[in-house]
């Protein structure tokens, strides 16, 4: 049987090795950039901030894949709520790297109010 947690372990992975090297990097070519021509561009730096964000998003993105909702997003008491920290998923409760089985647990339903068809 696949591990339902692999795809889950990938978007981690790529979303975290984004942010951190990032930073370095982009601190390193624009400190570089700025002392060869004496100033840096905005768009360099636009360009270095949305690589950090992206990799942010792409790190909090990854799914549950027992529901099928982002991992780390949920709602308590109807307000949006956000925990890169989770231990577990915040709509359907599935702790992090739990053995389950995909194929016997119901779906959640469509209409976001989390309840189990």
């Amino acid at each position: 049987m696949d591990d339902p947690w692999l795809e889950f372990k990938r978007a981690e992975r790529i979303g975290c090795t984004i942010m951190i090297s990032a930073i370095p990097i982009g601190f390193v070519l624009l400190t570089a950039w700025g002392l060869i021509l004496g100033k840096v561009p905005f768009v360099l730096l636009l360009g270095w901030l949305a690589t950090i964000y992206v990799g942010r998003a792409w790190y909090s993105g990854p799914l549950c894949p027992r529901c099928g909702r982002k991992f780390y997003r949920g709602r308590i008491a109807g307000l949006p709520y956000h925990n890169n920290m989770s231990r577990k998923c915040l709509n359907c409760g599935l702790r992090k790297y739990a053995e389950f089985d995909p194929i016997a647990t119901p779906p959640f339903d469509e209409d976001g109010d989390g309840s189990r068809q």
